[in-house]
């Protein structure tokens, strides 16, 4: 049998997705998908050059 005490000690973890800031998440995704990139034609022209 359940606690009623457990019931209603629950915490409510929901955050608003309008108060959360994700600047760094967003400079962490560019900085990533940059370095994919940089990293994609580096080796796409070390290939033409050995062609």
């Amino acid at each position: 049998m359940m606690n009623e005490n457990n019931v209603n000690s629950k915490v409510d973890t929901h955050h608003d997705h309008n108060e959360l800031d994700l600047r760094g998440t967003m400079a962490s995704v560019l900085f990533l998908g940059g370095v994919f990139v940089v990293t994609w034609f580096a080796i796409f022209i070390l290939f033409l050059e050995r062609v």
